[in-house]
């Protein structure tokens, strides 16, 4: 497997953009160069960062569509109390 085949199915498996990890590339390569534990070790530190880069990718959103749900809300409440008065 190729290093940038090997880093595409653990940006899919974590869920972040290919883009967004491609600094991970050059680690990616030294794992597969390397044998047995050393390669899993070095697996492991690109898995992390993929799953930090996707928490971080997952608060951004989350922040992201609860500022649009607040907005949304509140112009239903801005408007709420002329609405029964009418």
């Amino acid at each position: 497997m190729t290093p940038e085949r090997k880093l595409e199915v653990l940006c899919r498996q974590h869920g972040v953009p290919r883009e967004r990890a491609q600094r991970l590339l050059p680690l990616v390569q030294r794992a597969l160069d390397a044998q047995g534990q050393l390669r899993e070790r070095i697996l492991e530190v690109v898995t992390a960062a993929l799953r930090a880069d996707a928490a971080e990718l997952a608060a951004k959103a989350g922040a992201k569509l609860d500022d649009t749900c607040l907005r949304s809300v509140g112009r239903l409440l801005h408007d709420w109390p002329r609405q029964r008065e009418a």
